[in-house]
């Protein structure tokens, strides 16, 4: 189901980089942009899926090209935003030196899947880096190493850090519901689903992905947080 983003939203944070892109195999075409985004908005969300080394708008013609620092990231962010509405628009985002269609077969998901996954040993980033497969954006965030199992033994500590997650979590988004998983008092040692783990659901898939953006890499303690989305319908049958 397409992605659709409310055009007020999106942030005004915009880091310098060069307006030049050089051509290459990780160049990137984004097409259908609203003429209303300024460069901000557009480098903002471009780099919900990493850092930009290059970003250059052709605002007349409602196109741009960029580039990422981290190269891998470039299937991932052609997969996540392809098709995304954005405003009144949608988006078109491929590699700007991509084959011809007529090359790929046309039940080819399956297929692009697996070729990121041997390319990257794995998922990082926007996508789930630890799940079955992949999974796009959604208005579940998954948020790693914030807590540990001996902190939710006690009923007073985890009340404690349920408050200041969701503090932490409004700043970034409308928050729905926050879900975390806590260790039996009886036995300790017995596996529970997502442990240590934090669930965090937003209104919107755009809040989802600003908090992720904000979130991920910041230290927390001793631990420095990851982030990965979840399964909407996963999460409501709550399949951690």
């Amino acid at each position: 189901e397409p992605v659709i983003m409310d055009v007020a939203k999106i942030g005004m944070t915009q880091n310098r980089l060069s307006t030049q892109v050089e051509n290459g195999p990780d160049k990137i075409y984004v097409a259908g942009i609203p003429y209303s985004l300024t460069n901000a908005q557009i480098q903002e969300l471009l780099e919900s899926f990493g850092q930009l080394a290059g970003l250059c708008v052709v605002r007349e013609k409602g196109y741009a090209f960029c580039q990422y620092v981290d190269v891998s990231k470039t299937d991932l962010a052609c997969e996540g935003l392809n098709g995304m509405t954005v405003g009144s628009q949608t988006l078109t985002v491929k590699r700007a030196n991509a084959r011809p269609s007529g090359n790929v077969p046309a039940n080819s998901s399956a297929d692009l899947e697996s070729s990121i996954l041997a390319k990257l040993g794995g998922l990082t980033g926007a996508l789930n880096p630890m799940g079955d497969g992949m999974v796009r954006p959604s208005r579940i965030l998954v948020l790693l190493n914030m807590v540990k199992k001996e902190e939710l033994l006690d009923d007073t500590e985890y009340e404690d850090i349920m408050a200041d997650i969701r503090g932490e979590s409004e700043l970034h988004g409308k928050v729905l519901s926050i879900s975390i998983p806590r260790p039996n008092k009886n036995d300790p040692d017995a596996i529970v689903p997502g442990l240590e783990k934090v669930y965090i659901e937003f209104a919107s898939e755009l809040d989802a992905i600003q908090a992720r953006s904000k979130l991920e890499g910041r230290n927390f303690g001793d631990q420095t947080v990851g982030c990965e989305f979840l399964d909407e319908e996963k999460y409501k049958a709550r399949e951690f």
